[in-house]
C-alpha cells in the first residue's frame, strides 16, 4: 500500500488493527480519540493527514471496512431502549433522594428513642373492681 511504502521510506511503524467500533479500545492507539474519528471519517482505501493525539500522530489507511448489521441492531432495539430507560430512571430517582435529604429537617433522637424503658416511670391505670 502507498503507506506502507512512505514508512519504510522514512524507517516507520506500520501497525495493523482489527476491526473496531467507535467506542472501543484499539491497541497502539486508544479510545476514542482523534484517532479513531480519522478512521472512521475516511472512505475504503483513502489515506489520513497526520493525525494528532496526545500521545502520538499518526497518519491512517482505511483498507477494509464492516458496515453495521442493521437487522442485528433492530433485534436488541428493545433492549437497548430499556437500559436507557432504567439508566434514566435511576438518575431520576437519585436526584429525588437528593432533592429530599437537602430539604429534609432531620434531627438525632436516637438517644431517647432508643433509650431502655423506666417501668417505674410509666403511670400505671388504677385496678377498679
Amino acid at each position: 500500500s502507498v503507506l506502507s511504502n512512505a514508512a519504510a521510506n522514512l524507517e516507520l511503524d506500520v501497525r495493523m488493527s482489527g476491526p473496531f467500533s467507535r467506542s472501543d479500545f484499539v491497541a497502539g492507539i486508544g479510545r476514542q480519540n482523534a484517532a479513531i474519528g480519522a478512521a472512521f471519517g475516511l472512505g475504503l482505501g483513502e489515506v489520513s493527514e497526520v493525525v494528532p493525539t496526545p500521545a502520538n500522530v499518526y497518519v491512517i489507511e482505511v483498507l477494509t471496512r464492516t458496515d453495521a448489521d442493521s437487522t442485528a441492531w433492530l433485534a436488541q432495539l428493545t433492549e437497548q431502549r430499556q437500559s436507557a430507560i432504567s439508566i434514566r430512571q435511576q438518575a431520576r430517582l437519585g436526584e429525588w433522594i437528593e432533592a429530599l435529604r437537602a430539604s429534609a429537617d432531620i434531627r438525632d433522637r436516637r438517644d431517647v428513642v432508643l433509650a431502655p424503658v423506666d417501668e417505674d416511670a410509666i403511670p400505671q391505670m388504677p385496678m377498679l373492681f
